[in-house]
């Protein structure tokens, strides 16, 4: 196993990573946004853990029975009017 602390392997991993980015600065830009990318990820994970999403209140939902049947009543209504009035013949207002 290498021992990262000696400065001859520190430097000599500096000075191939500056040269391999200076013919290769799109690596340099591919390599930034894999960075970002873990962190991105790694961020996510802990807000996912901290924050489960939470399951929706199952709601009995109590319907006024009058209440309802006046506003089918009202549709109802509403849809002979309208079928009435495309039926009746108007006298022409330009003669």
């Amino acid at each position: 196993m290498m021992i990262f602390s000696d400065k001859k392997i520190i430097k000599k991993f500096q000075y191939l990573s500056v040269e391999l980015f200076k013919k290769h600065p799109t690596w340099l830009l591919c390599l930034l946004i894999f960075i970002l990318t873990i962190y991105l990820f790694v961020l996510f994970g802990f807000y996912a853990l901290k924050d489960p999403p939470k399951q929706p209140a199952q709601s009995n939902i109590k319907m006024k029975t009058e209440l309802y049947q006046s506003v089918v009543d009202r549709l109802k209504n509403r849809e002979t009017k309208i079928q009435e009035a495309k039926e009746a013949s108007y006298p022409d207002i330009f003669k």
